[in-house]
């Protein structure tokens, strides 16, 4: 006999609305709802790290790694999301009228299926110099937080933004998290 015990250690709440997709990796969840928002969810605490306004309709499926959340919306669009920020980065058009059902992305291509009875081939842009990574400052946050959070040491993250004393952080403050160019 083969018994399987199934518990629930968490109760996510957040949504206002009824909940369209999930999707989820070893420390987050990404759900998608009727009103194209998605929620990024800490999985330790089962709070929401963010929500990001994407699409115009409900999001349909979603996919992501540690950079991008790339979704499929009833709308006809996927759209290219930055993960750390909330930041919609691009829209693509290209679907004929109804929702994207399906999609998958890896570093050079994102395929996309939609009602149209079509699948999308899109590829990434050329490579450009990497850029800084930001991340907005968010309530119950501080540089200790974005430290662990991107593992990069506390007086490194003060020397990137120029911040001499930390009791000058403060919400909605755009810090850099990661250089584009180390040196």
């Amino acid at each position: 006999k083969h018994s399987v015990s199934v518990e629930c250690t968490h109760r996510l709440q957040g949504h206002e609305c009824p909940i369209t997709c999930v999707r989820y990796g070893t420390l987050e969840v990404l759900s998608g709802d009727m009103k194209g928002r998605i929620f990024i969810w800490w999985m330790k605490t089962a709070t929401i790290l963010r929500q990001c306004q994407v699409h115009s309709a409900p999001v349909k499926c979603i996919q992501f790694d540690s950079v991008h959340i790339v979704s499929g919306g009833a709308d006809s669009t996927v759209c290219i999301t930055d993960i750390a920020t909330g930041e919609k980065l691009q829209t693509l058009i290209g679907h004929g009228p109804g929702p994207i059902l399906a999609l998958a992305f890896d570093a050079e291509r994102i395929v996309s299926v939609g009602v149209d009875n079509t699948m999308r081939y899109w590829q990434w842009g050329r490579r450009v110099p990497p850029k800084d990574k930001f991340h907005l400052l968010d309530k119950g946050e501080s540089l200790l937080t974005l430290s662990k959070l991107y593992s990069v040491p506390v007086d490194t993250l003060m020397r990137w933004n120029g911040i001499s004393d930390m009791r000058h952080c403060h919400v909605g403050m755009k810090l850099i998290v990661r250089k584009g160019d180390p040196s």
